[in-house]
């Protein structure tokens, strides 16, 4: 019988705290409650390379402690990236295209109201969560307890509903 058919749940939740405790110490400052999703991922990379890892042990706990600290490290270089895009596009406010894009909004302004009101209210809470209040998909996922595939499938066709409103 193959070692990841043998453990049982209880040994399975174990090393899952386990790899928690060791991932939080380590990246709870910076990623807060996006451990948990670096963890899980680490174990969505066991459970797609079981075939090639030690069966004890102390190789699967070494393997999801490797797994989990580059996802952790992933989404700092992610969210690293998206902040410096931020303050870019912060600098591009006071270029001339940026004050056409502002003049369009304000003109705009009650078709874009009316397009937000017209939204469902999942739609309009994921728009204003990421637009407005600048959190992250996955954070906004999680807390709707939905996927952030489904998430940012939404985000993308609201985004892309107001630039065809903008644009038209």
């Amino acid at each position: 019988m193959p070692w990841w058919v043998a453990l049982t749940p209880g040994e399975l939740t174990a090393l899952r705290n386990r790899v928690l405790r060791a991932t939080e110490a380590r990246f709870a400052p910076t990623l807060g409650p996006e451990v948990e999703d670096a963890v899980h991922h680490a174990f969505v990379a066991l459970f797609r390379n079981r075939e090639s890892i030690s069966p004890d042990n102390d190789g699967l706990y070494r393997y999801l402690l490797v797994a989990a600290r580059r996802a952790a490290l992933d989404r700092i270089k992610t969210e690293s990236l998206r902040a410096h895009r931020r303050r870019e596009a912060a600098g591009m406010a006071d270029s001339d295209s940026a004050g056409l894009a502002h003049l369009l909004l304000h003109e705009n302004k009650a078709a874009v109201q009316t397009f937000l009101g017209e939204l469902p209210e999942l739609d309009r809470f994921i728009i204003w969560s990421h637009v407005v209040d600048g959190r992250s998909i996955h954070a906004i996922a999680q807390e709707l307890g939905i996927g952030w595939h489904r998430a940012s499938a939404i985000l993308e066709r609201v985004l892309g509903g107001l630039r065809r409103l903008l644009v038209e």
